[in-house]
């Protein structure tokens, strides 16, 4: 009777400690749903708004007014994103301290709410509802317009947060400052990359910024509306006139990136140095796009090849992955970001740069290819040399002289001299130089969204602050797996084979010896 005794109390005090366990996590809830308090545990703090945010709110010196344009009847899986917008449009409002006023409307109330809406750029959106067990198509509403006096920037859409802080700030920044900013494409037939084929990144860029093509053949200088120009894969002989027109835009201060392949593919993977002499340019300012091919056997990407009517997918040494240690911990453009792939990319010397920051930089593992490039994907390369840490992209912040003296060179279209005014030097320049072509195109962005993160935060850095970069790089893009030597792959791969089953059989034995003493035990008590 006494074990039976034993047995019914501790069952007794077993359920008392679950219901007194259930009473405090519901008051622990309690006390923190009324109160405003708020504890981000993620590694990122992604549901933390920045340091960045909270500096512009601090330095507001006017009131910015945020209108949230959201029908309060959404579909269920759009119900989370309303609650995440307030809760961040609430966050905004407490670091504002009085400077930021928010305002949550619901247009579908009211049909001068709905014209509100439309005037300011927000379109209604189409959903599909179920109801009484049918499924049908509401109007509604997921748009925010950030007003600053008569400036006006608005957010179309919101279908998700994972970006929300990052556009809400950006936003803010661009009016209070009033200005609009245009991203120029140079384009030149036979010389640069065809628009065409940048139509991703000119559609994303195309969210945040005007994005326009740059036409470098009619010889003028490049206007002063464009804030950042991008020169993607130059290649074959430039005119005097063309490198001066690109010298002179360095000169005026205002942002280039430039994607240049150090060789140049044909077809069948056939590889020539690129002769382009865009490159002398570059080389007068202290960065060198070396003619060569970085080959790195451990950390690549994938690739697809054809072989008949056969394909088949296969890793790819042409292809070097940057980790994360390759990439600048001192550059807030890059220093959250944790991989990024080039497609036959050439390594870079900045050794003549005095002010020139390397951004990112190939694994120790990787090699260069100078010479005789055999690219099958089927074969080891022949005369790889050095030993890793490539650079791959850098940012040149510094004072460069104009690579061209006087005279100046003229327009094709006349005979006359220009009148023109040559900037001779710039106090800071603002370049970044990218040793791979292939990494602003269609094909390579939609096989690696990473690369997408990276050039969206070197243009931000490059046009607005390089600090907005942080918000976005707070989102992970990519947790690759840690790479393994052939030792600890061996111990894994027989540890899930031999070591799982043992576990389960030693704990078997384990359970059979206790539950026999605990028999023995109830024995004796009885």
């Amino acid at each position: 009777m006494k074990f039976f005794s034993a047995k019914l109390k501790s069952t007794t005090d077993f359920y008392t400690q679950i219901a007194l366990m259930l009473v405090i996590v519901l008051m622990v809830n309690v006390i923190f749903a009324l109160a405003p308090w708020r504890v981000d545990l993620s590694e990122a703090k992604l549901y933390s708004i920045s340091p960045v945010t909270k500096q512009t709110l601090k330095d507001l010196d006017d009131v910015v007014n945020i209108k949230a344009y959201f029908t309060e009847d959404l579909p269920g899986y759009l119900v989370a994103v309303r609650q995440q917008v307030k809760d961040l449009l609430a966050e905004y409002q407490n670091y504002g301290q009085g400077k930021i006023q928010i305002k949550f409307i619901n247009p579908n109330d009211n049909p001068l709410l709905e014209q509100e809406a439309a005037a300011l750029g927000l379109p209604p959106l189409q959903f599909n509802v179920v109801k009484k067990d049918k499924f049908e198509v509401a109007q509604g509403y997921l748009g925010i317009a950030i007003l600053y006096g008569d400036k006006l920037e608005t957010i179309p859409v919101v279908q998700d947060t994972s970006n929300l802080e990052y556009n809400l700030t950006a936003a803010i920044k661009k009016v209070i400052s009033g200005q609009s900013f245009t991203i120029g494409i140079l384009q030149k037939a036979d010389n640069l990359a065809p628009i065409e084929s940048l139509s991703l990144l000119e559609k994303v860029l195309g969210q945040q910024y005007q994005v326009r093509a740059v036409d470098l053949s009619g010889d003028e200088l490049i206007g002063s509306d464009i804030s950042t120009l991008i020169i993607p894969g130059p290649y074959g002989k430039f005119t005097d006139r063309d490198l001066y027109v690109i010298d002179q835009y360095i000169m005026s201060g205002r942002g280039v990136l430039l994607a240049a392949d150090g060789v140049r593919l044909g077809e069948n993977l056939q590889a020539t140095p690129n002769d382009s002499n865009l490159f002398d340019l570059l080389k007068s300012y202290g960065v060198t796009v070396n003619r060569d091919l970085i080959y790195d056997p451990r950390y690549n990407g994938q690739a697809s090849f054809s072989q008949g009517f056969v394909q088949f997918l296969t890793p790819y040494g042409f292809w070097p992955r940057v980790l994360k240690p390759g990439f600048n911990q001192d550059s807030v453009l890059v220093n959250k970001l944790e991989s990024l792939y080039l497609a036959w990319g050439s390594s870079l010397d900045v050794t003549g740069a005095a002010g020139g920051q390397i951004l990112a930089k190939t694994s120790p593992d990787s090699q260069v290819v100078k010479d005789n490039f055999n690219l099958s994907p089927q074969e080891q390369p022949q005369g790889t040399t050095g030993s890793g840490n490539f650079p791959v992209a850098v940012l040149v912040k510094t004072k460069l002289s104009s690579y061209f003296k006087t005279p100046i060179p003229r327009v094709q279209s006349t005979e006359e001299q220009t009148t023109e005014t040559r900037i001779a030097e710039v106090a800071a320049s603002k370049v970044v130089v990218i040793s791979d072509a292939d990494i602003v195109t269609d094909d390579f962005v939609r096989l690696y969204q990473e690369n997408m993160i990276f050039l969206q935060n070197i243009v931000d850095g490059l046009t607005l602050d390089e600090s907005l970069a942080a918000i976005r790089s707070k989102a992970v893009s990519s947790r690759p797996i840690d790479e393994l030597d052939d030792t600890a792959r061996t111990l894994v791969k027989y540890g899930n084979i031999v070591g799982v089953p043992l576990l389960v059989v030693l704990m078997a034995i384990v359970r059979f010896f206790w539950r026999r003493k605990s028999q023995r035990l109830g024995d004796a008590e009885i």
